[in-house]
């Protein structure tokens, strides 16, 4: 309670900036949302009203998935934006949203962006490169979730199905972080270099899992079989991150990502470790522009289109674009001693993670975690029309977790093929019903909804 209690006076802080704005300003923010409904959602209903209702500024409707297993949570969200000087621009906001299972997320984040952007570039949107200046964009943002039910089978590549248990828990993340695009110029300016940082204070509380059918996750493990089952200690986490986003003859966009985080007990306990990850996305263009992505300059509830504007991009718009996604990612963790990486924060492949990303979909969410992770992923998304906002959605996953002090055993990866639909909103795919299969469990049926709205940046991940 007292951690909830503290995250609402952060928000509360945070949003206080949102206050001191010309009153004049506020009102005319509310009375254009206002006209808005007016237009689209009661002379003539429309797509234009959803965009009102769910992208709409100063306030609207929040909803995404939670996290697997846990629902769709729906609540509000309250936007702001300011620009204290020339030089730079605040955006923020403070959002809570519940599910009918319990689930709940509540946070607030601000972004902090230099916008001293060169005559001829005042244009840019997508990056804040203009030749010669390094433009940082800093966040911070506080963040807590409660999830009553997660899935747990033990840890390894042969985790047995029947040992199936759930666990209930909650964590809370205070944190800052940073992004500073490089300079375009030079000899490495076509890799469109970024280097990336952040600080966490994680407090993780774990606890049974519900009752019901399938036993609670401390009946049938132990501190041994699951590192941390007993006591969670507060966590310091830091990371430090290097970015190539190049793109090459105007069709094949790559975005390369190392990154190094160190997790440390404020305890001193045996729950330290550090983190190293490589992410290596490929993305070709079958037809049209590239389909949008979050935005470091965005908040999670924020989409506006470039850093010194407000607008969104069209939730009406039907861009017929096509793209095949490779990609390929590795996370390794090193253990000092007695150490060894908490449950909670190892990935996890199966369905969805903890952070709402898919990989194996036709096994159970949740269903191998380790310290190590290996996968590969072809996605291929393509609209079906300029008049259906539906897409075609084909993947095909190969994946592989291994122990802390064991190797990967390639004849232990799986696989699974995935066909659905996706249901698009300016271009980008905000829900996917899927149906996966040919992995030796059976087959899932999964309707996810995207917890950011069109462009808004990340939330703080979980794991």
């Amino acid at each position: 309670m007292k951690r909830v209690l503290f995250l609402f006076a952060v928000s509360w802080c945070l949003t206080g900036v949102a206050r001191a704005q010309d009153q004049s300003a506020v009102g005319a923010a509310f009375e254009r949302e206002g006209d808005d409904l007016k237009e689209n959602c009661f002379k003539a209903f429309g797509i234009g009203c959803g965009a009102t209702l769910f992208t709409g500024e100063p306030v609207h409707v929040a909803v995404g998935t939670i996290a697997p297993q846990n629902g769709v949570g729906i609540g509000g969200a309250l936007v702001w934006h300011l620009t204290p000087s020339e030089q730079w621009r605040a955006t923020g906001s403070v959002d809570a949203v519940r599910a009918f299972r319990g689930a709940w997320r509540a946070g607030a984040y601000a972004n902090f962006v230099r916008t001293a952007l060169d005559d001829d570039h005042s244009h840019v949107c997508e990056r804040l490169i203009p030749g010669r200046d390094v433009l940082p964009v800093i966040g911070v943002y506080t963040q807590s979730t409660s999830l009553p039910q997660v899935s747990y089978f033990g840890i390894g590549p042969d985790s047995d199905r029947g040992d199936k248990t759930f666990f209930g828990i909650q964590e809370t993340i205070v944190g800052a972080r940073g992004v500073c695009l490089l300079p375009a110029g030079g000899p490495l300016g076509a890799l469109r270099l970024s280097l990336s940082g952040e600080a966490n204070g994680r407090f993780v509380s774990v606890r049974a899992g519900p009752a019901g059918g399938v036993a609670s996750i401390e009946q049938r493990f132990s501190d041994a079989t699951a590192p941390g089952l007993v006591s969670q200690p507060g966590v310091v986490q830091f990371s430090e991150g290097i970015r190539a986003t190049p793109s090459i003859a105007g069709w094949l966009n790559l975005n390369y990502l190392l990154q190094y985080q160190q997790f440390s007990s404020v305890s001193g306990g045996a729950n330290s470790f550090q983190r190293v990850t490589v992410d290596l996305r490929h993305e070709i263009l079958v037809f049209g522009t590239a389909v949008p992505t979050a935005r470091d300059t965005n908040d999670p509830n924020s989409c506006s289109i470039g850093p010194t504007t407000t607008a969104c991009p069209s939730i009406t718009s039907r861009n017929r674009t096509g793209s095949l996604t490779l990609r390929a990612f590795l996370s390794r963790s090193v253990v000092s001693g007695a150490n060894a990486v908490p449950f909670y924060f190892q990935h996890t492949i199966g369905g969805s993670d903890i952070d709402g990303n898919r990989l194996l979909a036709s096994y159970e969410d949740y269903r191998f975690r380790a310290p190590h992770l290996l996968m590969f992923q072809e996605t291929f998304e393509h609209a079906l029309g300029s008049r259906v906002p539906l897409g075609i959605w084909l993947s095909a996953d190969h994946g592989v977790v291994a122990r802390q002090n064991d190797p990967f055993d390639m004849g232990k990866l799986r696989n699974t093929f995935t066909a659905g639909l996706s249901f698009r909103a300016g271009g980008l795919p905000m829900a996917l019903l899927t149906f996966g299969a040919g992995g030796a469990e059976g087959h899932q049926f999964a309707l996810t909804i995207s917890p950011t709205l069109l462009g808004g940046s990340s939330r703080p991940s979980l794991q």
